[in-house]
């Protein structure tokens, strides 16, 4: 269908702007924008400009935004910093994906792994006051951080706490083996010590009635 135009090339084209709301206060507005720049003065305008080969602009709430020629599209804000997406204010979703990630940790089950001993990493937090290999809170104050390594770095230390567990719980089920050891032995001593008991006092009626008989 075409308003505006004889030869549509989507399902539906308008040649012109689109006003939704229709009261001056616009809920929705989509237009073409020539130029690199624009401000908006209407609340919860989006703009777009899907020109072949020029920049797109996206802006809220009377925010300046800018996607670059580079193809880096910007909300709220015309610097990107060089991302793709650079986005000045939260950000909302039902679900986030990290599409790929080449160094998930799974190397830590690897016997090859070298596991830092607990010693060492009581030694690191007290020296630098966080755990190894994650960013201080300064650190990421400065630089902010990013989700998939983050990620990575959050399991490699699960994965760790893990093994530490499975070995604490080793060398518990080898104490408990001592100790169930030691209670046999222990329970069997007892045995003994009232056996001899036993034998004491049968000696001693013994030799009680021995006396006697000489007497």
């Amino acid at each position: 269908m075409g308003i505006g135009t004889s030869s549509p090339n989507e399902k539906l084209t308008v040649k012109g702007h689109v006003n939704i709301g229709g009261d001056g206060n616009y809920r929705l507005r989509v237009r073409h924008i020539d130029g690199k720049h624009f401000t908006s003065t209407s609340v919860d305008d989006l703009y777009l400009n899907h020109n072949t080969g020029e920049d797109v602009f996206v802006g809220f709430g009377g925010q300046d935004s800018n996607l670059f020629a580079s193809g880096n599209v910007g909300i709220g804000t015309t610097d990107t910093q060089g991302f793709k997406l650079g986005v000045n204010g939260d950000i909302a979703a039902l679900e986030v994906k990290i599409a790929t990630y080449a160094n998930w940790p799974d190397y830590v089950f690897k016997d090859t792994y070298s596991l830092p001993a607990l010693k060492e990493v009581a030694q690191h937090i007290k020296d630098n006051g966080h755990l190894k290999d994650i960013p201080s809170a300064e650190k990421v104050k400065e630089d902010g951080f990013f989700l998939g390594d983050m990620n990575a770095k959050l399991l490699q230390k699960i994965e760790e706490l893990t093994l530490y567990t499975i070995e604490q719980q080793k060398e518990l089920e080898t104490q408990n083996n001592k100790i169930e050891s030691q209670n046999t032995k222990i329970e069997k001593l007892e045995k003994e010590n009232e056996e001899l008991k036993s034998l004491s006092k049968r000696l001693a009626t013994i030799e009680a009635l021995l006396n006697n008989q000489k007497q």
